[in-house]
C-alpha cells in the first residue's frame, strides 16, 4: 500500500514490531531515451538498487554496510539510487514504534507505473541471492548491533 500513504507499512510497524526491516520495491530504470541518468541512475542488468534515501526514508547505515559487504562477498552487482519525488515503505518504519532499522532494495524497472513494466531476470536473481545470503548470516547479535548507537567524539 505504498501508493496510498504507506498504510500497510504503518500497520506492520505498529503490530508486528519487526527487529529489522528490508523493504523490497521497484525503482525507475533510467536507461531509456528521454530519462535523465543523473535523476534515475539505475540500469537494467546491473543488479538491484540500494536506496540511499527517499523523501520519507533514510536507511540504517549499519544495514547499508552489511548489505554492501554481503554483495561484495558473494560477487553480486549492486547499484545505488536516491528518490527525491517518491517514497518506499521504509519511511514508515523510520518513525513508527520508536523507529526500526530499515533498508530498501529496489529492482530497476522500465516503464514503472505503466500498464506493463520490465525488469531484468539477472537483477531479480541477484536480489534474491543477496537477500538469501544476508538472511542466512543474520544472528541475534547482528540484529542488536543495528540498533546500537554511540556518540561520535
Amino acid at each position: 500500500e505504498e501508493e496510498v500513504g504507506l498504510r500497510g507499512a504503518q500497520t506492520s510497524a505498529e503490530h508486528i514490531k519487526p527487529d529489522v526491516v528490508i523493504v523490497l520495491d521497484t525503482a525507475v530504470a533510467g536507461d531509456v531515451p528521454g530519462i535523465a541518468n543523473i535523476k534515475y541512475p539505475l540500469k537494467l542488468g546491473q543488479g538491484p538498487g540500494l536506496m540511499l534515501f527517499d523523501k520519507r526514508y533514510f536507511p540504517n547505515q549499519k544495514l547499508v554496510a552489511a548489505l554492501k559487504n554481503c554483495a561484495a562477498h558473494n560477487d553480486l552487482p549492486l547499484q545505488f539510487s536516491t528518490m527525491k519525488t517518491g517514497a518506499t515503505d521504509g519511511g514508515r518504519y523510520n518513525v513508527m514504534g520508536g523507529g526500526r532499522p530499515v533498508v530498501a532494495l529496489c529492482l530497476p524497472t522500465r516503464y514503472l507505473h505503466a500498464n506493463s513494466g520490465m525488469i531484468s531476470k539477472a537483477d531479480y536473481d541477484a536480489l534474491l541471492t543477496l537477500i538469501r545470503g544476508f538472511l542466512t548470516t543474520l544472528t541475534a547479535e547482528k540484529v542488536n548491533a543495528f540498533s546500537q548507537f554511540r556518540q561520535v567524539d
